[in-house]
């Protein structure tokens, strides 16, 4: 007996009552029963080299639209509450390994997936699944090295491209009293020294770009009427008095804010290498850096002295035996000279620079 095509069996769509009747209430012989493991093993690497070779052909590789919407809707239901095993988990990601889908495929899988959108419910189940769960080191090595060079330059999805106003506003009104999940929680100390060592040594993508004037002003009215607290600020001289401690980075700032002497220490050190040649150089560029702070002159001839000259704007209000005592620490001594003392009464300053580079 041969299957010709196109002819239509003739129990097609029939139902045998008497075989319906008598099947009611009784169970399968083979319910709970399972094959054997090399048994299905074998069925299961034979159709996998069948499908690959040709020789077995799948019905509905291809085909769309052949389940109606009921018998797609019973299949749901059916499959509903069902989990995966651990085993059968492994199996299908075994299966799965090596896999890639065309860009037919993907589009396919794109269009498909336009437009649907996740109920609060579905959200929330997702939420509360992954909760916990974090990625292993090799899962995230291995997470890492495949998406190497992906998305760089042109392979970036948004190369090229930028927002429009609509999507923008779309953004905004979405995040609008949206609070974070870590609202109020404090990053712990492990994680922040885990960002600290990952962030050293790179560059960051703004060095050497240039605002332009619509993102500055931009920028400035995003800060208006924003107020540090005081302990935010507090925190922030304390990290910014903690990296000028450190010589090299002292040195790079200096570098970067190419300072020179101003008027007032130009004069001030003409006025020096006349009154005592050779004894003193201007190092308030940054060439010597003293404990996070930089001393405007410093005695070049073996003697462990410095002389700050503080303009009245800038250091008004600050004592000047504070500075006296910082650098006393290190085992300098220093002289502090006000700008208003040397543009009015230059007889005494220069007795009191006498005095101090004679002093012991």
């Amino acid at each position: 007996m041969s299957y010709v095509e196109g002819n239509v069996p003739w129990n097609k769509g029939k139902k045998c009552p008497q075989i319906s009747k008598s099947r009611k209430g009784s169970i399968p012989w083979n319910t709970g029963k399972h094959w054997p493991k090399k048994w299905r093993d074998k069925m299961s690497k034979t159709r996998i080299e069948g499908i690959k070779t040709g020789k077995i052909k799948t019905w509905n590789k291809g085909k769309v639209g052949i389940y109606s919407e009921e018998a797609l809707k019973k299949m749901r239901v059916g499959f509903k509450g069902r989990k995966h095993t651990k085993e059968s988990k492994e199996k299908i990601s075994i299966r799965g390994k090596g896999r890639k889908h065309t860009k037919e495929a993907k589009i396919k899988i794109g269009i498909a997936h336009k437009g649907k959108k996740y109920s609060e419910e579905t959200k929330l189940k997702i939420s509360l699944t992954n909760r916990g769960k974090y990625p292993t080191k090799e899962t995230k090595r291995k997470i890492s090295e495949a998406r190497k060079g992906k998305c760089v330059g042109k392979n970036n999805p948004m190369y090229g491209k930028s927002f429009t106003e609509e999507h923008r506003r779309k953004l905004s009104e979405t995040g609008k009293g949206h609070i974070p999940w870590n609202t109020g929680e404090k990053t712990p100390e492990e994680t922040r020294k885990k960002i600290s060592l990952a962030n050293k040594g790179r560059i960051s993508p703004l060095r050497g770009r240039k605002l332009s004037e619509e993102h500055k002003r931009k920028v400035s009215q995003a800060l208006k009427g924003k107020k540090r607290s005081k302990e935010t600020c507090q925190k922030m001289s304390r990290i910014v008095k903690q990296l000028w401690k450190n010589k090299e980075h002292a040195k790079k700032m200096m570098a970067a804010f190419n300072v020179t002497p101003n008027k007032l220490e130009m004069s001030f050190q003409h006025f020096v290498n006349v009154l005592l040649p050779n004894e003193y150089k201007f190092v308030g560029d940054g060439h010597f850096i003293l404990g996070g702070k930089c001393p405007d002159f410093m005695n070049i001839n073996g003697q462990k002295k410095l002389i700050e000259l503080w303009g009245d704007y800038w250091h008004k209000g600050q004592n000047p035996q504070e500075r006296i005592d910082y650098f006393k620490q290190y085992g300098f001594d220093t002289l502090v000279i006000w700008e208003k003392e040397f543009k009015k009464n230059i007889v005494m300053v220069k007795d009191k620079v006498l005095t101090f580079n004679k002093a012991a």
